[in-house]
């Protein structure tokens, strides 16, 4: 059996817990393969290196407790998980739900109110109710069967079914120095600490002092008993706590461990403020190797402020910070503040904690509170308060420029050589970069450009490879890619969090998002767990974009639900909007029209007043998609050109990465050769082919339909030989049934058949309805025999598609529908695109005998 408990005291502390827990497995850490030993090793303090990968200490840990679990089996209880630190609970869940195999099994308690902290660890959980009247009789019986009648009754009426309450109540009611009255009007955990309270009255002073070591240090560790000369003196000081039921001593494990959590917190409680300044001066030196833990009861002993100690605490908040653990820099901060002399500093800190809290644990409003306070109580440092205020107004509001502009005016106002570059200046910058990106426009680059070149070769990587890649993505030069390609490299090895979904970024719009996957679901599931939430949203939209154009919709669907879902519920207005993004791309290209409309009409209407071009963008590019679907030309035309002009490639314009194939379909298609030809020749000039194997696919097939007719085989087929095209389904998908249609009209039946299949197939695969039906009418307009059906031609359909339905098969034009149901003609038009494929037809004239048909064959609806 092995033993932890969270405690209060090192909530903050990454690992304390874990630590606790596998202290008596020391020995079999050897006997683990190598990575996973170092892993475990750094995650435990063991060693002086980074924890680089969550999943590799919960690999570890599960992997050390499976081996130690041969034989007889293994037991681990951890008790009080709701004070257990994050990265601890996150590792005791990632084993609670690979429990099954072998001999090893998991108890875990927490309390009642902490029910919503440890929901979404994914333990299965069970809410223990008080014992009714029968069960609390029978454990009185067990273990107090000697009770006279008007005692049992008493004890059962004030336990109330508490267990510890009917097991320590008898005992209580004629213990010496309780007054059994006091227990009718007192609380049943203040009876009990009353209980524990007499107990202690009987401890020597060794035996307090020892006892309260334990309980402020929770580890278990005997080199508290190093605090006095007398071995013996202390062995039995400890031996009369332990006959008092106040501690235990684990001969196996060589731990000291209370029996109830309460008794702790009680030693704790009842200690004067001296005593506790004392024991953490004690256990202070005690920690001397492990600056992070020592740190914490050098700022519980402090009895006034201390600028080292703060210091000390800001230097842990900023390692917490970089680790992803939001909780733990808040925490560090907030309490540097504290013990700050200089009230400039106070400010500086608790601004670093305001940012911690919004940026990295998902507590914005939590932030915008203590913003609020900050200004009321006095003036928000230049830079510090800049960044935190910037991240509010642009994560909640949404008010790109004025974000821009504070951080603006701090960071050329600033020394970029102040004491703790590269930490806020790194962040300011970052965040000023974001700001510029979102905004979409020229001019909110330009002073990032100025910083950039004031900082030179001590600018930080990843703002380095984002201005590389992300800045101007069309124009991304042959170093910065290959500066790119080497940190996507050891991505994986990365501990930062904010590293790899900054990283990650810079990869999006240059298609190496694939590269940072394991990277990526590494954060988002840590985010899942409690650990850098935030951040962990923001892998979850990068590995949604990624599913999306990787062909994983389904999945992509799922992960981008999630996160969109738990960004609006949590304020992160901003963080949503790529999700709502892939949302509408997926709703138009599977033909849900109505969808689409609302979430690009949600998106115009929220960045427009805000001037935030790159959202505007999103909802454009929806719109186009959801034309070019139902096929709608002009409109996909006038959408795509307004993102980017036919011809030309604007600066700092990320879209023209991903509508260059729309934008030149829609031209040829409303018989716009010379801008399809001119915007063609705009990508082959700017060299737009080299940057990935998905913009040489696209930019290829963009030549190839602009090329003479003579060309056009040699052109399509050179552009489908390209290395990687599998890699992108979709893309590659289209262009099949772009070189099918023309091979149609050239009568090249067969060659036409071969790819029109191939592209049907994948439009099925990905459930493209819209897509299907114009793939599957080119292969009928070749004379292919065979029948082909949508993917969903037996699904039931709606009540709405059903009106639209029989409207149609009457006869009536879709104005007239539209004027019948108050739904515009393009509406229902993209309703028949709809259903057409549910059964099975491909024109309005077969409307009627469909509908019969289904009548008669169409199971009854559920009730």
């Amino acid at each position: 059996m092995l033993r932890a408990a969270g405690v209060e005291v090192e909530a903050d502390l990454p690992y304390a817990g874990l630590h606790q827990l596998l202290l008596p497995l020391h020995e079999e850490l050897s006997h683990l393969q190598k990575d996973l030993r170092t892993a475990l090793r750094a995650a435990l303090g063991l060693e002086d290196a980074p924890v680089r990968d969550q999943l590799l200490v919960c690999n570890a840990t599960l992997t050390l407790l499976v081996n130690a679990a041969r034989g007889p089996g293994l037991l681990v209880i951890v008790d009080d998980l709701h004070w257990m630190n994050p990265t601890s609970a996150g590792v005791v869940a990632f084993v609670a739900r690979r429990l099954g195999a072998g001999r090893l099994s998991l108890l875990a308690a927490g309390r009642t109110e902490a029910e919503k902290a440890l929901r979404p660890l994914g333990i299965r959980m069970h809410q223990l109710t008080p014992l009714n009247e029968a069960e609390s009789d029978d454990l009185l019986n067990a273990h107090h069967p000697d009770l006279d009648g008007a005692t049992r009754r008493r004890v059962l009426n004030e336990a109330r079914g508490n267990p510890l309450a009917l097991l320590e109540l008898p005992t209580a009611l004629t213990w010496t120095g309780v007054e059994s009255d006091s227990f009718a009007t007192t609380p049943v955990t203040r009876r009990i600490q009353d209980l524990y309270a007499a107990r202690l009255e009987g401890a020597s002073d060794l035996g307090r002092r020892l006892l309260l070591l334990a309980a402020l240090d929770a580890t278990g560790d005997c080199r508290l008993l190093s605090i006095t000369d007398s071995q013996a003196e202390a062995m039995e000081a400890l031996a009369k706590a332990e006959r008092d039921r106040l501690i235990e001593f684990d001969s196996q494990s060589g731990r000291l461990t209370f029996p109830h959590p309460l008794i702790r917190s009680t030693i704790i409680t009842l200690a004067s403020g001296a005593d506790r300044r004392w024991a953490h001066n004690r256990l202070a030196s005690l920690f001397d190797g492990q600056p992070d833990r020592q740190v914490w009861h050098l700022a519980a002993a402090a009895v006034a402020p201390d600028s080292e100690i703060a210091g000390l605490l800001e230097q842990t908040g900023h390692r917490s910070f970089r680790r992803g653990d939001g909780a733990g820099a808040t925490s560090a901060f907030m309490h540097a503040a504290r013990l700050s002399t200089d009230p400039g500093e106070s400010s500086r800190r608790l601004a670093l904690a305001a940012y911690a809290r919004g940026h990295i644990s998902g507590e914005l409003r939590q932030s915008s509170r203590m913003l609020v306070e900050m200004r009321r109580m006095s003036s928000l440092p230049p830079l510090h308060g800049a960044l935190a205020c910037a991240h509010q107004l642009l994560n909640s509001d949404g008010d790109v420029d004025a974000a821009h502009r504070l951080l603006t005016t701090a960071l050329l106002n600033a020394r970029l050589e102040e004491d703790d570059y590269p930490s806020t200046t790194a962040e300011a910058l970052y965040l000023l970069m974001m700001c510029a990106f979102f905004g979409g426009r020229g001019e909110l680059w330009q002073p990032v450009r100025v910083l950039l070149g004031e900082l030179g070769s001590r600018t930080p990587p990843a703002i380095a490879l984002s201005w590389g890649t992300l800045a101007d993505p069309a124009r991304a030069s042959a170093r910065a890619l290959k500066e790119l390609d080497m940190a996507l490299g050891g991505l994986t090895e990365s501990a930062d969090p904010s590293h790899i979904v900054r990283v990650a970024l810079a990869a999006a719009f240059v298609d190496r998002l694939p590269d940072c996957r394991s990277a990526l679901r590494q954060v988002a599931r840590a985010g899942l767990e409690g650990q850098a939430p935030v951040l962990g949203l923001n892998a979850q939209m990068l590995l949604g974009r990624d599913l999306f154009w990787t062909g994983g919709w389904d999945e992509a669907t799922k992960t981008i639900d999630d996160a969109v879902a738990l960004c609006l519920s949590s304020g992160y207005l901003i963080l949503s909007t790529p999700g709502r993004y892939a949302q509408g791309m997926l709703a138009s290209l599977r033909g849900d029209y109505d969808t689409a409309e609302a979430i690009a009409e949600e998106l115009m209407g929220w960045a427009g007043p805000r001037n935030i071009r790159l959202i505007e963008c999103y909802g454009r590019h929806i719109r186009a998609l959801a034309a070019l679907s139902r096929g709608d030309y002009e409109n996909a035309y006038r959408q795509t050109a307004s993102i980017v002009p036919p011809g030309a490639l604007p600066p700092h314009a990320p879209h023209a990465l991903v509508t260059q194939l729309d934008l030149v379909e829609a031209a040829i298609r409303t018989g716009r050769h010379a801008e399809a030809a001119a915007h063609a020749t705009a990508l082959v000039e700017a060299g737009v082919r080299t940057i990935s194997s998905r913009q040489a696919l696209v930019t290829d097939a963009v030549a190839a339909l602009v090329a003479p007719e003579e060309m056009t085989r040699l052109r399509f087929d050179e552009t489908l030989a390209l290395p990687e095209v599998g890699r992108w389904p979709f893309d590659l998908a289209r262009v099949q049934l772009l070189y099918g249609e023309r091979l149609r009209r050239m009568r090249a039946v067969q060659e036409s058949r071969a790819q029109l299949r191939a592209a049907l197939e994948t439009f099925q695969r990905l459930r493209a309805q819209p897509w299907v039906e114009r793939a599957a009418n080119e292969l009928r307009a070749t004379g292919e025999g065979e029948t082909i059906h949508s993917f969903d031609s037996h699904e039931v359909l709606t009540h709405q598609e059903r009106l639209i339905a029989q409207l149609a098969a009457s006869g009536l034009t879709n104005k007239q529908i539209g004027e019948r149901l108050s739904l515009s003609p393009r509406t229902v038009s993209g309703h028949l695109y709809h259903l057409f494929p549910k059964l099975g037809i491909s024109s309005r004239a077969a409307l009627r005998d469909a509908l019969d048909s289904q009548v008669h064959h169409e199971p009854p609806a559920s009730t």
